[in-house]
């Protein structure tokens, strides 16, 4: 008679936990690369379907968190806040020209109206339009952007040279994105 190899369950449990956790890592790794790869094709994909894709992307890609993004959802997420924040350093830019010594009442009160239309727009993106997204009341969310493009809108026809660039990228940039959430409607 031979002696015959018998392995029990219980040594063999440790070993495939090892496999199973083994397996587990490499296949999270895959996951992550592969939602890497498809967040920067989601960013180009969606913003083809704009009318600015340009500044759709390159919006977008500004923000590390664009790249790990999985769906349209997640991108108009990560769009809201740079509208937040892309205005609220154009405040600071309009603040510093309404402040500045010596210049006449006219170009003071064009750049005040400026950082008015910015600072209302963007607030009303923060306070408004990311609790009604989050909430899924998408048009209530579009209706806040169309309001911020209205007031960013108007601030390019006050003739304010310097947020003249700005104002263009900005307009842009909330026509691409007013697109990208009317998808998710």
């Amino acid at each position: 008679m031979g002696i015959k190899n018998v392995v029990s369950l219980p040594l063999c449990l440790p070993m495939i936990s090892i496999v199973l956790f083994c397996v587990l890592i490499s296949t999270q790794h895959c996951a992550a690369a592969t939602a890497n790869q498809n967040g920067e094709s989601l960013i180009k994909k969606t913003c083809k379907q704009t009318e600015f894709p340009d500044v759709c992307s390159s919006t977008l890609e500004s923000d590390p968190r664009s790249s790990n993004a999985v769906d349209v959802r997640g991108l108009s997420r990560i769009g809201l806040e740079l509208v937040f924040t892309k205005g609220e350093e154009t405040v600071k830019v309009a603040h510093d020209l309404v402040i500045q010594i010596g210049i006449g009442y006219d170009t003071w009160a064009r750049r005040a109206g400026c950082m008015s239309s910015y600072n209302l727009s963007i607030h009303n993106v923060k306070e408004k339009g990311l609790p009604n997204f989050d909430a899924k009341r998408y048009k209530d969310a579009y209706q806040i952007l169309e309001n911020a493009w209205t007031e960013i809108h108007y601030c390019s026809t006050l003739n304010v040279p310097e947020l003249a660039e700005r104002n263009t990228i900005m307009t842009k940039f909330l026509t691409a994105l007013k697109t990208i959430l009317h998808l998710l409607f």
